[in-house]
């Protein structure tokens, strides 16, 4: 969570796994956020703490739903293919990355929060995961295979740019760092 005082996590308890946050401080469970019904994994939070997304097989394939701490509403947001994972919620909030198994692979989409207006980044080129934000919000870091071997590419937000950034294979999971460090 942005305030640190608290983590989101999946945690795989007599049976499927599912969301909690803990305390910082003493490693209390402070909330159960999902209850059975499928696999929940992969929590992201937005930058204001308002919103936590994670995967969940609740609908059957993997699909990612919101939980607005506001509201205290959860929702399923996104609605492309049958298994989507990775969440990641733009630094402003109005934007969500994730990764969509298509034909070719695992691709990258940015869609609007609500998962509306749903663009692939990347286009079945090996497999692309975990999409990590900039703290700007005008670019995406992931992991691809598309030169045979894992490598970290920096793509534009809206993928029409693209650049490997790593050379040597192996690398996996990339994130930005948070702004000014």
């Amino acid at each position: 969570h942005p305030s640190g005082d608290r983590i989101a996590m999946a945690r795989s308890h007599n049976g499927d796994s599912d969301i909690y946050i803990l305390s910082t401080r003493s490693g209390e469970v402070l909330e159960r956020v999902t209850k059975g019904g499928g696999i929940d994994v992969s929590p992201a939070w937005s930058t204001d703490g308002t919103l936590l997304a994670f995967a969940s097989e609740r609908s059957g394939g993997s699909q990612i739903y919101v939980k607005n701490y506001t509201s205290g509403q959860t929702q399923r947001v996104t609605y492309v293919g049958d298994f989507n994972s990775d969440p990641a919620i733009s630094p402003a909030g109005t934007k969500l990355a994730f990764v969509s198994r298509s034909q070719g692979g695992f691709d990258v989409y940015v869609s609007d929060l609500n998962g509306r207006n749903a663009i692939r980044i990347t286009q079945d080129m090996g497999d692309n995961e975990d999409p990590s934000w900039s703290p700007d919000g005008r670019y995406l870091l992931f992991s691809s295979t598309r030169t045979g071997r894992g490598e970290i590419w920096l793509s534009t937000s809206d993928g029409r740019s693209q650049v490997q950034v790593t050379r040597t294979g192996g690398w996996s999971q990339p994130t930005f760092g948070p702004p000014g460090n």
